[in-house]
């Protein structure tokens, strides 16, 4: 069953449907509208020459957000189920918002760690860390700077 945008008439791809009322205000009863055709969406500026230096996939349950260098290779990145799609997206706001440090369990006994970066006074990035750590550290940490942090949890909600 394919859903049409109420505001651009143009049909939505399954599953990137958002439900709601005229106002923008979400809602399971409200009307089918693509997320840029809500009231109060504000795209994310992507310069062209700007290089994405964080990626954020979905691969058979898992999530996977790593950090390239400027060639494009990987370079520290963490798995996770996909189920922590939605903690993981709340607790980085919260740390770009002034929180110092979040957690939050990960199915097998392990914790998800977010941790705010601070330069001098000012706020430089955000950690992430999947702790015990006595494990081999590939897949258990990533570190997000601040100016790609935006850009980072829109590929968090992408996938």
């Amino acid at each position: 069953m394919s859903f049409y945008c109420v505001a651009c008439k143009r049909e939505i791809a399954a599953g990137a449907e958002v439900m709601s009322r005229a106002d923008g205000s979400r809602d399971a009863n409200g009307e089918p509208r693509h997320v840029s055709c809500l009231v109060g969406f504000v795209a994310v500026r992507h310069d062209e020459g700007q290089v994405a230096r964080t990626s954020v996939t979905a691969i058979g349950g898992r999530l996977v957000c790593s950090r390239h260098d400027e060639a494009g290779i990987i370079g520290d990145f963490i798995e996770l189920p996909a189920s922590l799609k939605q903690p993981l997206m709340a607790m980085v706001a919260e740390a770009a918002h002034g929180k110092e440090q979040a957690d939050f369990p990960v199915p097998g006994g392990d914790r998800l760690v977010v941790s705010r970066l601070t330069q001098g006074r000012g706020f430089s990035g955000v950690v992430l860390e999947r702790t015990p750590l006595g494990f081999p550290l590939e897949g258990r940490h990533l570190q997000v700077a601040d100016d790609e942090l935006e850009l980072f949890i829109v590929q968090c909600r992408a996938v």
